[in-house]
């Protein structure tokens, strides 16, 4: 049989012929095209996200920090990056305070893991006490600026507390409170939540409290930014000030901060001689990180069900972190190797990646089976021990 190949393209004439009529709505102009584009770029941009995932990884080689880079973040963004649904989640690498302040007021995401170094950071000036006393010995202070300064703050905020030994005052105003006197045997600082909790009112720095078998006393503290204003040069634990007829001392303040870049990668700032010296601004301790995470959210503070902390030493943020938001928290008690802690965090996004409803239980459980076949051993690197270990993964959950 043949065909003819020169009709076929042609109508059949016994068919009845159907015509078509679009409509003039669905016929889009090209430039159209380019506008959906921009509105669905603008409505992915702007979504609200399940997890942020932030990286801080500044050059930190100089004495004496002399901290290696922490090689295993590519391996672990790359972890990441192969599991989540693209519209689930934000990594943002190189991560300064700036970008960490957007980031959340952007994203507003349910889970915040943060993943880099920590630095303890010894600080004298940011809180005083009261002394009912002149000290014996020491250096007097003279600053009129000061001075008007802690009169501004005598009433305190009640948010930090100075152990003042086993002696009762012989002046100011005992406090009695079960709940915080049971809760400064464990810990001086608390976050506004925590602090509401206990039921104190017009509290103020002549008020005290016996906690165990000592006495504690709130203390004056300023904000880093308020501290330099006062431009206070080599302030001692001898030197004292008198304001009225009270004498007040610094106290020292130890702890360990989440660590920030600057846009060129380095934490450095350099000072007015000109040597080189760690810029506070890119240090971040659990009351900066509660302020900046309740500005972020705004009203939207309930989104947030928990933050984990790949950081060395980051219990003490992460404890007051659960009990300020009610929140879950994860992080390390110990030092821990890179290396160790992102494949525990590879454990934990394998429960946020698989699941809707976040359990903190349950996430801390996948970590942990994950960080113990690839052989790592939870112990204490910094204590004495017979084989090697490599950290202390901790889970707070609250009340």
């Amino acid at each position: 049989m043949l065909t003819d190949i020169t009709n076929k393209d042609k109508p059949d004439k016994n068919k009845k012929q159907r015509s078509i009529k679009l409509r003039p709505s669905a016929i889009k102009p090209i430039e159209n095209s380019d506008r959906q584009e921009q509105t669905c770029r603008s409505l992915i941009q702007n979504m609200k996200r399940k997890c942020i995932f932030f990286y801080a990884n500044p050059r930190l080689s100089f004495a004496p920090l002399n901290l290696a880079p922490l090689n295993a973040l590519s391996r672990e963004m790359r972890y990441i990056i192969s599991l989540f649904n693209p519209f689930d989640f934000v990594v943002q690498p190189a991560t300064t305070v700036n970008l960490f302040e957007q980031s959340l007021s952007q994203f507003k995401p349910e889970v915040v893991v943060w993943s880099g170094h920590t630095l303890p950071w010894n600080v004298i000036g940011l809180k005083w006490h009261k002394t009912n006393v002149a000290p014996s010995s020491g250096d007097k202070l003279t600053n009129p600026e000061l001075v008007d300064a802690l009169k501004s703050k005598l009433e305190s905020s009640g948010l930090a507390w100075h152990k003042i030994g086993k002696t009762r005052p012989s002046k100011g105003t005992e406090l009695t409170n079960e709940k915080l006197a049971k809760a400064l045997q464990t810990k001086l600082d608390f976050g506004q939540v925590e602090w509401d909790a206990f039921g104190v009112k017009g509290i103020t720095i002549d008020h005290f409290i016996k906690a165990g078998d000592s006495y504690f006393q709130p203390v004056v503290d300023f904000t880093q930014a308020e501290w330099d204003k006062f431009d206070m040069k080599d302030l001692t634990m001898t030197h004292f000030i008198k304001v009225g007829s009270d004498y007040f001392q610094p106290i020292r303040n130890d702890s360990h901060h989440l660590v920030f870049e600057n846009i060129d990668g380095k934490v450095t700032t350099k000072d007015a001689t000109g040597q080189m010296r760690i810029d506070y601004k890119n240090l971040m301790n659990a009351k900066n990180l509660i302020s900046k995470l309740n500005l972020a959210y705004g009203g939207e503070i309930k989104r947030l069900k928990a933050v984990i902390l790949m950081g060395c030493n980051t219990n003490l943020i992460a404890e007051e972190l659960c009990n300020e938001f009610e929140i879950f928290t994860i992080c390390w008690s110990t030092v821990t190797e890179d290396s160790a802690a992102a494949t525990f965090l590879q454990g934990l996004v394998n429960h946020l990646q698989s699941t809707k409803n976040i359990n903190g239980k349950k996430m801390f459980e996948m970590g942990m089976r994950r960080f113990t076949e690839n052989k790592f051993i939870v112990g204490d690197p910094h204590a004495i021990n017979v084989n090697p270990v490599h950290g202390i993964p901790v889970l707070h959950e609250p009340m």
